[in-house]
């Protein structure tokens, strides 16, 4: 699908990157290349051109190549290529890239250096045949709208004009033989989310496989903003250094007031083509607004008389916070904040990075393969499908895992002991409860290992029916006299559990610890549970297997207990527990008190609640 550039070139706003000019571009594009015995296949991960200060008109790479093993047979390596140039050559290279020509030959006619050592490299890379031009999006800064927009300019305090080149096969980028593979996509993301601060593996993997075109109507060249807001109790001013348009456009700048999502105030002033910069925009802010601002936004657009058109320049919010005796002041950073109500300076703005949004996509309705060439914004159901694919290629990460077997190694019960140690650190102040019909001294000494102080553990267990003595005769006659002494019994399961709590309550590192005693048949799960000091759960986890299994010859699979069956979850675990008090003693051969240690009262009381210190 070869185009030409029109849709891009026709755009006034995309004229910095692709005019018939001589300002610089710098262009960077990241390469997945896949190594099977002596071929090297290149793939388009991501690209973008954006303005610069510097030109050599000149290709560069790291210098050393750096595949990683990614399987039996096959290597791979994430490559960032270069090139700062002209406005006009690159319009010229993306062209010549377009009509399928490699970059080696695209190169050669537009005299770019690219040297034998790099063109043996990369001088092959072609840009995929399903390719389209997406028109220009004006995407808002990231900071800000993170959670009302799921498209995003890189720029944490910028927002963007952005074009692109996209590949309507991309959703194939991770593709090895006829399946995306999940390891070289985690690979690849974590590269490119090192190098450029953006999140592909989420709110940005839309961007996957494309070559953006950025521009940022409210940055200078050197990345510097070119607005000031402040703003005290009385009144908000921004000042604009430059036009951040054409000098046929007149400049509409609204600037919006919020109380807990709506808009409460709004100021709009015109500036027109003839204004001197930098120019200076009061908004009075009515009585006591000070007060009630939970949040502020400035939007700048262009407006073209003559034809009627407008496009925007700038959309910009910031979040504040009110404090007790003070002036509000912006949420997020309080690195150079003054103290006036308004905020934090856009001099303090950051390159791409912060974190995006974990909004999920809704509202897809992806478009058939078969009609993406007669689609009018096929570009749409390329992104979606890279959506939907990088989604369940890298999931969210959850505290949930699975641990495959290796019994040589030890490698299973490493990771499960890394997980608790995480679970137990990030749930300080809790009443924690482990589920485990088999729990022995193992899963004791882990708790008392890698428990936290300030923190309460329950442990319910199965505690078994007294078996019937075989050799009671043996012992019989040993008791009158007349026979040799019997056999000492084995430490049961209880007893090395009861052995290691002992252990751990004389040492000044174990933590506060309670073992109940179910009887036998009435656990059936293995869970672990959390709640708060209010004894309200907040998180749980089911175990596939007991802990001293997890590694012998099953695989362990840990879930997290979604929301809605948590509350169910508690309220099975605390009718065990009450059942398990007022059945003691009951059965023939069961545990007369239930409580089988208790690291402050050994065992001799019943909790209150679940555990009391």
């Amino acid at each position: 699908m070869a185009q030409n550039l029109d849709v891009v070139t026709s755009d006034t706003r995309m004229d910095r990157l692709v005019g018939e000019h001589e300002k610089p571009c710098a262009m960077h594009i990241w390469l997945l290349q896949l190594r099977k015995d002596s071929l090297v296949e290149s793939r388009v991960l991501y690209g973008h051109i954006a303005p610069s200060t510097y030109r050599n008109d000149a290709w560069s790479a790291p210098r050393e190549d750096a595949f990683k093993q990614a399987g039996p047979t096959t290597s791979l390596q994430v490559l960032r290529i270069s090139l700062f140039s002209y406005a006009r050559t690159i319009r010229a290279l993306l062209g010549r890239l377009l009509s399928g020509t490699t970059l080696e030959a695209a190169s050669d006619e537009l005299q770019l250096k690219l040297s034998s050592h790099d063109c043996s490299r990369f001088g092959n890379v072609r840009l995929g045949q399903q390719s389209t031009l997406r028109p220009t999006l004006h995407l808002p800064s990231r900071d800000y709208y993170q959670g009302t927009s799921l498209r995003l300019s890189p720029m944490n305090f910028a927002s963007a004009d952005s074009s692109a080149i996209t590949n309507l096969e991309k959703s194939g980028i991770f593709h090895v033989g006829t399946e995306p593979d999940r390891d070289i996509a985690k690979y690849c993301v974590n590269v490119l989310e090192r190098e450029t601060g953006m999140k592909f593996s989420d709110i940005d993997s839309w961007r996957l496989g494309d070559i953006e075109l950025l521009v940022y109507p409210s940055l200078d060249d050197d990345e510097r903003p070119q607005f000031n807001i402040d703003g005290d109790a009385s009144s908000i001013c921004v000042v604009l250094t430059s036009p951040m348009s054409g000098p046929e456009s007149e400049l509409q700048v609204r600037i919006r007031l919020l109380n807990d999502g709506g808009c409460f105030h709004t100021h709009i002033a015109s500036l027109p083509p003839n204004t001197t910069f930098p120019a200076r925009i009061v908004c009075k802010l009515p009585p006591a607004a000070h007060r009630i601002v939970d949040a502020c936004e400035v939007d700048i657009d262009a407006i073209y008389p003559k034809t009627g058109q407008s496009h925007a320049c700038m959309r910009w919010g910031n979040h504040l916070v009110d404090g007790a005796n003070i002036s509000p002041r912006a949420a997020g950073d309080d690195t150079g904040t003054s103290n006036d109500w308004l905020y934090r300076t856009p001099e303090q703005y950051n390159k791409p990075g912060g974190q995006a949004s974990q909004e999920p996509l809704t509202g897809d309705t992806p478009v058939s393969p078969n009609d993406r060439e007669h689609s009018a914004n096929s570009w749409v159901a390329a992104n979606r499908r890279n959506v939907f694919v990088m989604t369940h290629l890298l999931p969210r990460d959850s505290m949930g895992f699975h641990v495959k077997h290796s019994k040589e190694e030890q490698i299973g019960r490493l990771e499960f002991v890394e997980w608790l140690r995480e679970l137990f650190s990030h749930h300080r102040s809790a009443q924690i409860t482990w589920l485990d019909p088999s729990m022995d001294d193992i899963g004791i000494n882990l708790v008392n290992q890698y428990g936290v102080h300030g923190s309460h553990y329950l442990v319910l267990t199965e505690y078994p029916e007294e078996a019937p003595l075989t050799d009671w005769t043996v012992r019989l006659l040993h008791d009158w006299g007349m026979g040799p002494e019997p056999k000492a019994l084995p430490e049961s399961r209880i007893d090395h559990l009861k052995s290691a709590c002992r252990k751990w309550a004389s040492s000044p590192h174990g933590v506060r610890l309670r073992v109940i005693g179910i009887p036998s048949g009435e656990i059936h799960d293995r869970i672990i549970l959390i709640r708060d000091t209010q004894l309200k759960p907040v998180a749980g986890y089911y175990l596939s297997n007991s802990l001293q299994r997890e590694n012998e010859n099953l695989p362990l699979v840990i879930t997290a207990i979604p929301d809605a069956v948590l509350r169910n979850v508690t309220s099975y675990i605390d009718d065990m527990i009450a059942r398990a008090f007022t059945t003691a003693g009951t059965k023939e051969g069961g545990n007369p008190n239930p409580v089988i240690f208790d690291s402050v009262e050994h065992g001799t009381s019943k909790p209150k609640k679940l555990m009391e210190a």
